[in-house]
């Protein structure tokens, strides 16, 4: 099963405050913390429910908030901007099953 992520990091546990998903505030990296944990544990629920390929769109801000390292060894990460026109969604196609 391939399974496709795409997350953000308003909304994350916690979050209530712009200066808490802004990279120039001293909030910014409680939150980026969180929202990694988050996108780790929903992957490894992908992977106990059988999902052998998941892939994760970093879509926040500068697309680069996630902390690779701690993501699932299965877990292929999109960061950056590339113009693609799915933007937060970018490689998005029939292929994924979920």
């Amino acid at each position: 099963m391939k399974v496709y992520i795409s997350a953000d990091i308003e909304g994350v546990t916690g979050a209530s405050h712009w200066d808490e998903t802004d990279k120039l505030k001293p909030d910014y990296n409680e939150f980026r913390e969180q929202m990694t944990a988050e996108v780790s544990a929903a992957c490894e629920g992908a992977l106990l429910a059988g999902s052998t390929e998941i892939w994760v769109k970093d879509a926040h801000a500068t697309a680069r908030n996630l902390i690779a390292s701690r993501l699932p060894r299965e877990t292929r990460l999109i960061r950056g901007w590339s113009g693609h026109p799915f933007s937060m969604v970018q490689e998005l196609d029939e292929s994924f099953d979920a």
